[in-house]
């Protein structure tokens, strides 16, 4: 290896110091410096992407409480404790409802764990309610099946 070693290598202190050597040149030439100002950008964005590592490690550890647990945790109940698990447990094991339809043409509150089956099944109500406003098919085939909608509707 040379007499400097490593001195110029990219990060070594000889390529520093030769760079705001050069530096001091041009500014007394009435140049603008480039090596300090490129070294102090390169430095912020060092710093920059070491803070959104650590955010990033911090989330992962950390994650944020899902609005469930942040109502729960609103009524007084401490994370972690047995009645925060019981009522977090129930939270999630609830049935939970959907809405179908819009206000102008009724609307119509259904079980989203146990929806009606496709077919002959669905609710005439239901049924009578897509024949009147047809836009609504993908509503409809979301909740009751995909191609629910076309055969109800039947071509039209």
């Amino acid at each position: 290896m040379g007499m400097f070693g490593n001195a110029f290598k990219p990060g070594g202190a000889g390529r520093d110091i030769a760079g705001y050597i050069g530096d001091a040149l041009a500014n007394i030439g009435g140049a603008r410096p480039v090596y300090g100002p490129a070294k102090m950008q390169e430095r912020q964005q060092e710093l920059e992407l070491q803070r959104a590592m650590q955010l990033a490690q911090y989330k992962q550890q950390n994650p944020d409480p899902t609005a469930t647990m942040q109502n729960i945790a609103a009524t007084g109940v401490r994370p972690g404790t047995p009645e925060y698990q019981a009522r977090l447990l129930k939270a999630v094991m609830q049935p939970h409802y959907m809405v179908l339809g819009n206000p102008e043409s009724g609307q119509e509150v259904i079980d989203a764990n146990n929806p009606p089956a496709a077919g002959g099944d669905i609710d005439p109500a239901a049924v009578a309610r897509l024949k009147s406003n047809p836009h609504e098919a993908a509503l409809f085939d979301e909740h009751f099946g995909p191609g629910s909608a076309a055969r109800v509707l039947g071509g039209q």
